[in-house]
């Protein structure tokens, strides 16, 4: 029933009670809020995980506060949101395939806490440049598919130089994987 859906501005509590049982919020499951005409998302500190479509389809979000615990952005978390510049908590340490894929995200920050960047994890976007963090271990095709992860809004991609798995060696604007030599993603002025 649509009437039923959430609108407006969104808080995620620490706690809900059920039967009498008070339980702490830790996770929010597949497509909870999908397609729900929310404006806002207020995360509670107490959350971890977003799993899979969370907010998929959620046109009309356009800003969201995220929990200070939050670790885990699953696929297409965020897809049909308006997010523009992102700042993602130190805690974040995986955006599975598709996490913030067609959120329109004009500028975004990852944190050095971040590991696991997955396919397409943020395609669709707006981004300019991209500064990919030390910590992160492993990165597959971040950007999307088609010309070896090419998005035409990036102008910059630049590697920490103390990563030592990736590299943007010579100031190319790409991602290189240090160990092959292989190009993970590029941009329009690689």
């Amino acid at each position: 029933n649509n009437n039923d859906l959430p609108t407006g501005a969104l808080v995620l509590p620490e706690t809900v009670q059920y039967a009498g049982i008070t339980y702490t919020v830790r996770a929010i499951n597949n497509s909870t809020f999908a397609r729900c005409p929310i404006y806002s998302v207020v995360m509670a500190n107490t959350i971890d995980s977003l799993a899979g479509s969370t907010f998929w389809g959620c046109n009309y979000l356009i800003n969201v506060t995220f929990s200070n615990s939050l670790r885990y952005i699953g696929n297409v978390c965020f897809e049909g949101a308006y997010l523009g510049d992102v700042l993602l908590p130190p805690s974040v340490r995986i955006l599975e395939a598709g996490a913030l894929m067609g959120s329109h995200i004009t500028s975004i920050t990852l944190n050095d806490s971040l590991e696991v960047m997955e396919s397409g994890c943020l395609t669709g976007n707006q981004i300019t440049s991209l500064y990919i963090p030390a910590s992160v271990k492993s990165i597959n095709n971040p950007l999307g598919d088609g010309y070896n992860g090419f998005n035409g809004f990036i102008t910059s991609i630049v590697v920490d130089p103390n990563n030592p798995y990736y590299d943007s060696r010579n100031n190319c604007n790409a991602i290189i994987e240090s160990s092959t030599g292989n190009m993970i993603a590029v941009c329009r002025n690689t």
